[in-house]
């Protein structure tokens, strides 16, 4: 009896020991926060202690401990589950943006140069091919990015004849050529919000390339033709959020078309009756769509829908609509003039100008490819100028953009920049170390 009863303790005992520890392992993974380190700002909470790897478009956090992985991308996506067959955990992030980026800066001229938008130094550029001065000035083009940047390996960007000219982020190496058409006009480039593919758009020729961006071939290629015959002369192109259609609007037609993104496929298409569209943009929300006339004109429309919501007319004023983009919290339309170093402000909640910027005068004026910045706190402009003179990146903060009368931050330039791609610091730094040139003064291209 004495040994049964040493036993039974025993067995008891041990049981104690294990729970205790057990509870005491518990405890400590909950008291103990995971550390992380990121090129990005995020907040991330976790339902369990699983490790986690956070994959991001600007950069990645990895928590310290091993096991079961799970990756989201943290743009305005909020939420991912791990890849374990055995437990499930969500994951969600706080979008607070990405304020560590530089400005990759693409040149009139064919020259590349890497700026610190916080400087304004140049830290090193490169002359990917050589553009002759009696070829015409590209102020016509147009590169459109998710707001996070150039997160892609391969970059394509159009010129005025109907080219496109695709290099790699890592090397700024020539990769291909592509020949949409071969009159000088519109073109222009749009990319994914998942940065896999990019419309390629050549407005004379009438054509509109869908491009894998990864094996560069051609997913879908279509024609947009007036009823005559003609090209309708698409002059843009803008994603829906989501990623499942592209708006078109086609300057020679007076409409604008919603394309399948998936098959190139016209859904829908709408008249305007009221000028022809040049530019247009949609709200980070996806629910409303902006389309700039050539009559000097801003219409507002709601998005899939296409019901007209408002109009805005700068008939009379300085003010050519040319580039225009939504605040990321969708109560302003910012818009650049073509033809004047002017930015109006246009409240959503009534469709009326509440604030006009008048920029100093250039001898060269108008304004170009206007876009929000990573961090999701100001909105930048270029304006071209010409390769003589140079041109300027604007910067204007959205915290104070209602009223403010003038730029927050202006990056003169002697060189003439067609459009300006956000990279991050990391591709940036290592680009002025490794493949770009140093900086000179007095460069003009």
């Amino acid at each position: 009896m004495r040994v049964a009863i040493t036993r039974n303790t025993t067995a008891i005992i041990v049981a104690v020991i294990v729970v205790i520890i057990l509870v005491s392992y518990s405890a400590f993974s909950i008291l103990v926060p995971v550390t992380s380190s990121s090129t990005s700002t995020s907040s991330m909470t976790t339902s369990s202690s699983l490790p986690v790897t956070v994959t991001s478009t600007t950069g990645s956090v990895t928590s310290s401990s091993t096991g079961t992985t799970s990756t989201i991308s943290t743009g305005y996506s909020a939420s991912a589950t791990s890849s374990s067959s055995s437990t499930s955990s969500v994951i969600t992030t706080s979008y607070t943006g990405n304020n560590d980026y530089y400005f990759l800066a693409f040149m009139q001229k064919g020259v590349v140069e890497l700026i610190s938008p916080t400087s304004g130094d140049m830290l090193g550029y490169l002359r990917l091919f050589n553009i002759s001065d009696s070829v015409s000035v590209q102020t016509s083009t147009w590169e459109m990015y998710p707001v996070q940047g150039a997160t892609a390996q391969n970059v394509v960007f159009p010129l005025t004849n109907g080219t496109f000219i695709v290099t790699d982020t890592s090397q700024l190496n020539v990769e291909s050529r592509l020949n949409l058409g071969t009159t000088v006009g519109y073109t222009g480039v749009a990319v994914s919000p998942d940065e896999k593919t990019a419309v390629l758009v050549d407005g004379s020729s009438g054509t509109i390339e869908l491009l894998n961006l990864t094996s560069l071939q051609t997913v879908w290629k279509e024609t947009l033709d007036t009823s005559a015959g003609t090209s309708a002369y698409p002059s843009d192109a803008r994603w829906s959020p989501d990623g499942s259609t592209v708006v078109v609007p086609l300057l020679d037609n007076d409409s604008i078309d919603v394309l399948s993104a998936q098959t190139g496929q016209v859904e829908q298409e709408t008249s305007l009756n009221s000028g022809s569209p040049a530019m247009l943009a949609i709200s980070g929300q996806g629910d409303t769509l902006a389309v700039e006339l050539s009559n000097n004109t801003d219409l507002f429309y709601s998005y899939p829908a296409l019901k007209l919501l408002g109009s805005v007319s700068f008939a009379g004023s300085s003010m050519s609509p040319a580039s225009g983009v939504f605040t990321p919290d969708g109560q302003y339309y910012i818009e650049g003039s073509g033809t004047s170093n002017s930015v109006a402000v246009i409240s959503l909640s009534d469709f009326k100008v509440v604030n006009t910027i008048n920029l100093p005068q250039s001898s060269a004026p108008g304004l170009a490819n206007m876009q929000i910045t990573p961090d999701g706190n100001y909105v930048y402009v270029n304006q071209p100028g010409n390769p003589a003179t140079g041109g300027i990146i604007y910067m204007f903060s959205l915290s104070n953009i209602a009223t403010a009368d003038g730029a927050t931050i202006s990056v003169p330039m002697t060189t003439a920049p067609s459009f300006v791609i956000p990279i991050s610091m990391t591709l940036g730094n290592y680009l002025a170390d490794n493949i770009l040139l140093p900086p000179v003064t007095g460069l003009h291209c």
